[in-house]
């Protein structure tokens, strides 16, 4: 049996830099800083392989978890008071 994990390549893989700057390029609002941070505390991006000590993204998991950081503003409410 084959899953998806088996089909990612070396060239799928992505550090933790890489991924944070493929997210910033993407839009997404995000400091170093805080992404770092979010990581260490267990709230970043999952991460899907361990090479040593080293930390593998994906892109499609990296920009899902951004995506889900995100909420919904209050624009509406300015708009209902205006």
């Amino acid at each position: 049996m084959t899953s998806s994990s088996d089909l990612l390549t070396p060239k799928d893989m992505l550090s933790r830099r890489q991924l944070f700057e493929r997210i910033v390029e993407r839009g997404y609002k995000i400091s170093w800083s805080l992404f770092t941070k979010l990581c260490a505390a267990g709230e970043g991006p999952p991460v899907v392989f361990w090479w040593g000590g080293v930390r593998l993204y994906t892109e499609p998991t990296g920009l899902e978890w951004a995506r889900s950081r995100m909420r919904p503003g209050n624009l509406q409410k300015r708009k209902r008071a205006a």
